[in-house]
């Protein structure tokens, strides 16, 4: 049996025990377990709660951020290139992070033998 069909199983019956688990077959509840947990636990019935506003919230902050950010390069705004250059940046920035990482240049590694040396020989005028 694969997993999910035993996650079901299990959650649709009731069993006593560990050894009753094991050995005896189970009790069909249905989804009276759910039911109970919902309506008689006010713990889960306030965690459900908690997500569903901190989701629908979230939710609709994070889209409505999105969309004016995704507007405002196109908008007639004052320094509408700064903001342009702010909203690049992290693109931009990867991109020049990658090329003095990357080895393959002369630069680079002239870069790492002077790393190199400051570390071994510490930094001298």
């Amino acid at each position: 049996m694969n997993p999910i069909s035993r996650a079901r199983r299990r959650c649709l019956t009731e069993r006593d025990g560990f050894w009753a688990f094991v050995m005896l077959s189970p009790n069909l509840t249905g989804l009276s377990s759910f039911k109970e947990m919902l309506v008689y636990d006010k713990i889960v019935g306030q965690i459900v709660r908690n997500t569903l506003v901190y989701t629908a919230s979230a939710e609709f902050t994070g889209m409505f951020l999105s969309l004016m950010l995704a507007i405002a390069p196109d908008r007639k705004i004052k320094l509408v290139r700064v903001f342009r250059a702010a909203f690049f940046m992290p693109v931009v920035t990867s991109s020049v992070a990658v090329s003095l990482v990357s080895p393959s240049s002369a630069r680079t590694e002239r870069y790492y033998q002077f790393v190199k040396g400051v570390m071994l020989f510490g930094m001298k005028d």
